[in-house]
């Protein structure tokens, strides 16, 4: 029996229940109870690309897209961050029909795939809905879509060096003045 821990790729390390494998060539996800119950109840076929993945003794192990190349969000121009956004609030208008919500709300789960085509890939994110609770993503939407989007249409003569600090020191929208009108 092979050993997944070799397998595994550097970059799952921060959702070690989604860990990320690459197996004979293919990208494989582990998804634990919870996420294979949502991904079960809503039939695999709301998530087209996603089937399971059979090895000796693992039963939590999902075949994903291979991504052909990662576009981080701070190298998107305005414009495309902008769609990111709106692909994001689209995506979890779709899966809230479905029973399902995104428990988190990063740039960083969606791809760019080129021709203003996004996927989210990070199955980590995916929970029961509650119509009771309220989006747990909510706060990080704001800080890491909202905000940056707002600084940036506001913002001339802006340097990816300016980019690269929004995404990575998140106490900045703290720090910047903004419109009272845009609180409202």
């Amino acid at each position: 029996m092979m050993s997944l821990n070799n397998l595994r790729v550097k970059s799952s390390r921060r959702d070690p229940e989604y860990s990320v494998y690459e197996i004979n060539n293919k990208i494989v996800r582990r998804v634990p109870t919870a996420g294979i119950n949502i991904l079960e109840q809503n039939e695999l076929g709301a998530f087209p690309n996603i089937k399971k993945y059979e090895l000796d003794g693992e039963e939590e192990l999902f075949e994903v897209d291979r991504l052909p190349f990662i576009v981080y969000p701070y190298e998107l121009p305005f414009s495309l961050f902008k769609d990111s956004s709106l692909f994001y609030i689209h995506l979890l208008e779709t899966l809230l029909a479905k029973g399902v919500s995104l428990k988190d709300a990063t740039p960083f789960n969606i791809a760019y795939l080129g021709k203003k085509h996004f996927k989210h890939f990070d199955l980590g994110s995916l929970e029961s809905y509650q119509p009771n609770e309220g989006w747990t993503g909510y706060r990080q939407f704001l800080a890491e879509f909202y905000f940056p989007l707002l600084y940036l249409s506001k913002a001339k003569n802006i340097y990816i060096s300016d980019l690269i600090k929004l995404f990575f020191d998140k106490q900045w929208i703290f720090k910047h003045k903004f419109n009272w009108r845009n609180y409202l």
